[in-house]
């Protein structure tokens, strides 16, 4: 079960956070992320990454692009984990190039090296959803 993610702050500025999909194949989607992963943005990447845990097989987080990753970011990454596990889905997290969000997801134990491409590129071929019962 993904935990919820609410915003500890209630205010009218934009979220610093981008999120796009790309599925380069009909069992593999990535999500590429962009900006801060904050106490304010934590909620909207859970609830499109959770979505798209249901659709495919294997799910690439892509963080190239993240600047920023508070503690509330990392501990929703882990429920991702959790739940990508729970339903048979396997979740890569790619590209981090921040060296504070790298250190930060290796002492979670979150490893993250290759790009996105590169992991899409070792998967199989036509993969087949597992299914857990």
């Amino acid at each position: 079960m993904l935990l919820r993610h609410e915003p500890l702050v209630d205010d009218d500025r934009p979220l610093d956070l981008d999120v796009r999909l790309h599925a380069p194949r009909a069992e593999v989607v990535i999500v590429h992320v962009d900006g801060v992963v904050d106490e304010r943005s934590t909620r909207l990447l859970g609830e499109r990454v959770s979505q798209q845990l249901d659709r495919a097989t294997h799910v690439v987080l892509d963080l190239g692009g993240v600047r920023l990753l508070r503690r509330c970011g990392t501990e929703l990454l882990l429920d991702l984990q959790r739940q990508a596990c729970s339903r048979g889905t396997c979740l890569h997290i790619a590209a981090v190039e921040d060296a504070e969000v790298h250190d930060q997801l290796e002492l979670a134990g979150l490893g993250c090296g290759l790009s996105a491409d590169t992991v899409v590129a070792l998967l199989p071929p036509r993969l087949r959803r597992r299914r857990i019962r």
